[in-house]
C-alpha cells in the first residue's frame, strides 16, 4: 500500500487462550483498514493453541512467535521489538476489535501529527457474544497526564500508538498498561478520545479473586514506581487504601498514622471512603 496509508501493528500476547484466539484474530481480518501485521506471541501455552492457529500461519495471515513463559509485559515487548509498523495496536487474545478501529484511529493521527496517540470506548460481551454493558468513558483530549494519575481510564485495546522506544516494565504483570501510558506521556502528553465504541472486552468470571489480588499488588508497584509524580499526601492516600482493599492491616494502620501527621484533610477523606466501602460492601 501507498505512504498513505502506513502499516498497523496488531501485538497478541496469549498464554492458553485457545478458546478465544480465533475470534480475536477474525476480527483483526475483519478490519477496514487492511494495511496491518498482526504479530501473536505465544507465551509458553501449554493449551494446544498451536494447533488452532495452524491455519493462519500456513496461509500467512499472522506472525507466530513462541517463548517461554515470562507474562504479558514481556510478551508485548517481544511483540515490539517484532513490530515493523508506524502504529501499534495492543490487543488480549480474549478481545476484540470493531471493523472500522484501526481505520478511524489512524485516520484521526495522520491527520494529527502533533498526537501520541487515540483511544475510544469498549462494550463488554459474555462468552455467548452477549454485549452485556458499555464502559462510561472519560472523555479526555490533550495532555492527559495529570487525568492519568487519577486512575487508568483506558482499556489496552482501546488505544492506537504511534511505534516508539517505550517498552512494558516485564516486572509488572497488572497495572503495567497504566505505567506504560504514563510513561509514554513523558514523551508525548497529547492524546485524543473517540467518543464511540470500536473494540470489546470479554468478561470472564474465571480467576476474578487471584486477579484482583494482582491488580492491588500491581497497584501497590505502580504507587512506588511513579512516588515522584504524587504529593507525598496523596501518595500515603492512594497506598493507603490499596492496603485496606489487600487486607494488609498492619501496614494499613501504620500509612493511616503518617497520613495524619502529613495531611488531615485527606486522612479524613480517606476514612470517609473506607466507611463508604465498608456500607456498599
Amino acid at each position: 500500500m501507498s505512504n498513505n496509508f502506513p502499516l498497523v501493528s496488531i501485538i497478541i500476547p496469549v498464554y492458553n487462550g485457545k478458546d478465544y484466539i480465533s475470534d480475536c484474530i477474525e476480527s483483526c481480518l475483519h478490519q477496514t483498514y487492511s494495511n496491518i501485521e498482526i504479530i501473536v506471541i505465544n507465551d509458553g501455552s501449554t493449551d494446544g493453541i498451536e494447533k488452532v492457529v495452524e491455519p493462519y500461519i500456513i496461509s500467512n495471515k499472522i506472525n507466530f512467535i513462541t517463548q517461554e513463559n515470562k507474562e504479558r509485559s514481556a510478551a508485548r515487548n517481544n511483540g515490539l521489538n517484532h513490530a515493523k509498523g508506524s502504529y501499534i495496536q495492543f490487543l488480549d487474545c480474549d478481545d476484540k476489535l470493531m471493523p472500522s478501529k484501526i481505520e478511524k484511529q489512524v485516520d484521526f493521527l495522520e491527520n494529527n501529527p502533533n498526537f501520541f496517540a487515540t483511544y475510544c470506548k469498549t462494550n463488554y460481551f459474555d462468552n455467548n457474544h452477549k454485549v452485556v454493558g458499555e464502559q462510561k468513558i472519560q472523555n479526555y483530549s490533550g495532555d492527559i497526564s495529570q487525568q492519568l494519575l487519577k486512575g487508568n481510564f483506558m482499556t489496552t485495546h482501546s488505544l492506537l500508538l504511534r511505534k516508539s522506544v517505550l517498552r512494558f516494565d516485564e516486572n509488572m504483570s497488572f497495572q503495567e498498561d497504566w505505567d506504560y501510558w504514563l510513561r509514554s506521556t513523558d514523551l508525548n502528553n497529547n492524546f485524543h478520545c473517540l467518543n464511540e465504541i470500536l473494540c470489546q472486552t470479554r468478561v470472564r468470571q474465571e480467576g476474578v479473586l487471584e486477579n484482583n489480588s494482582k491488580m492491588l499488588k500491581g497497584m501497590l508497584l505502580f504507587l512506588d514506581k511513579h512516588q515522584n509524580r504524587f504529593s507525598k499526601g496523596e501518595y500515603l492516600y492512594r497506598k493507603t487504601i490499596t492496603y485496606y482493599l489487600a487486607k494488609k492491616r498492619e501496614e494499613f494502620y501504620l500509612n493511616i498514622k503518617n497520613l495524619l501527621k502529613i495531611d488531615v484533610f485527606l486522612a479524613i477523606k480517606l476514612i470517609l471512603k473506607i466507611l463508604k466501602l465498608k456500607i456498599s460492601g
